[in-house]
């Protein structure tokens, strides 16, 4: 706020001016708190979903279903989430290349994996994106402004990608969404259609904003077409690796489920109120198992072992950090 001595007519105030006593970082200090206290609500929330969703399981069922040939499926799910992270990587290089600031895929890549590695292990601390813009910035300073909007971009393209796949899923699955409707229309629900109705709207502004943004880095339809014919690859590759968990843990459902319940994951995870969706997105991974006919803990099972994928992938980018740090590799 502005003092009152800087005010027309030199009325002066009891509180000094900027530069008069005044620590001009104390107007940051309630921003702070704010963030701590949203982040500090967020890890408990989390606790509160995972402690939940694992008091949930009996665990005399659930260990006879962890047999040693689940390793197997594991590490093809694991594989195959690995190549779904190579096709976004692939996909930003392509986007950096049209801007003329073209990077080696090595190097994207690397920082796809990072991006990854301090999103889940680092929540609050920094954004993967932001390891993203600053770790390309670094090497090529006078691009810093294309590379930032490129990543932009390339997460817009990721949620378009989510979007567009959406009423596939809804459509392969109809049957199943309208046994849902009873459910969903209950008064108990009606708190939550409006996060919901707002996701989509921010969804919406999302697209408007791919478009604009786009043009710079996709000048054809056609450039456009393709972006996002890489955003569904990526995402159907994660959705085969989460199938494979699910085969590996005998859970039998179709894949067009399969597509079903990780779009309506993901958009879970969207709702800012756990870190990184933790807690959240299992509950509605293990939900929607269990209402297609799985059993409560082979489905508990199946959100978490997905999670755990996801962390074990993002290792690599941990690796790569290490190594970046004790010289061993060069970008």
């Amino acid at each position: 706020m502005t003092s009152a001595s800087n005010q027309p007519g030199g009325v002066h105030s009891s509180q000094p001016a900027v530069g008069e006593g005044t620590d001009p970082s104390a107007g940051m200090t309630k921003p702070i708190r704010r963030s701590r206290l949203i982040q500090a609500a967020k890890t408990l929330i989390t606790v509160i979903m995972v402690y939940y969703l694992l008091r949930l399981v009996d665990w005399r069922t659930l260990l006879p279903l962890l047999k040693p040939d689940l390793i197997i499926w594991l590490v093809g799910a694991f594989l195959i989430f690995v190549l779904a992270e190579l096709v976004i990587a692939w996909r930003w290089s392509r986007l950096l290349m049209i801007a003329s600031a073209g990077f080696p895929l090595g190097t994207v890549s690397k920082y796809v994996f990072i991006s990854m590695f301090t999103s889940n292990f680092l929540p609050g601390t920094i954004s993967g994106d932001v390891v993203k813009m600053v770790g390309l910035s670094r090497q090529r300073p006078e691009n810093r402004s294309i590379v930032v909007a490129s990543v932009i971009v390339d997460r817009l393209y990721n949620l378009a990608g989510m979007i567009l796949m959406t009423p596939f899923a809804l459509g392969l699955n109809w049957q199943f969404v309208s046994s849902l409707w009873p459910w969903i229309k209950q008064p108990t629900s009606s708190a939550a259609v409006t996060p919901a109705a707002g996701l989509w709207q921010k969804a919406g502004q999302k697209l408007a904003e791919l478009w604009q943004v786009s043009r710079g880095f996709a000048r054809t339809p056609g450039m456009v077409l393709r972006f996002l014919a890489y955003s569904i690859l990526s995402s159907q590759l994660s959705f085969v690796s989460f199938f494979l968990v699910c085969l590996g843990l005998g859970i039998h459902v179709s894949y067009p489920q399969m597509m079903l319940i990780c779009v309506l994951s993901y958009f879970s995870g969207l709702l800012p109120v756990s870190i990184n969706g933790l807690g959240v997105q299992e509950g509605v991974f293990s939900f929607l198992l269990v209402q297609m006919g799985a059993g409560l803990p082979a489905a508990v099972a199946a959100a978490f072992l997905t999670r755990l994928i996801y962390l074990f992938v993002s290792l690599i980018g941990g690796v790569w950090l290490g190594l970046e740090k004790t010289g061993k590799m060069t970008a």
